[in-house]
C-alpha cells in the first residue's frame, strides 16, 4: 500500500488521499511556481515505511 499526502493543498496544506477522500484542491497560482506537491510512503506491514518486496528473474537460453 502507498500512503499519499499533499504538501501544499489549498485549504489544509497536508491532506491524505484515501478511498473516501479522492480529490484535493490546489491554489492555481501555486501550480505555476511550486507545483502540486505530494509525499508518498510505502506501507507493507503495520508501520508506515515498513515495506518488503521480492523479485524473481528467469533467464532462458535456446
Amino acid at each position: 500500500m502507498t500512503l499519499i499526502s499533499t504538501k501544499n493543498a489549498q485549504t489544509t496544506a497536508v491532506q491524505s488521499i484515501t478511498q473516501s477522500h479522492l480529490s484535493i484542491d490546489f491554489d492555481a497560482t501555486k501550480l505555476t511556481t511550486d507545483g502540486a506537491q505530494f509525499t508518498a510512503t510505502l506501507k507493507g506491514g503495520n508501520d508506515a515505511g515498513d515495506y518488503n518486496s521480492t523479485a524473481a528473474y528467469v533467464v532462458a537460453y535456446n
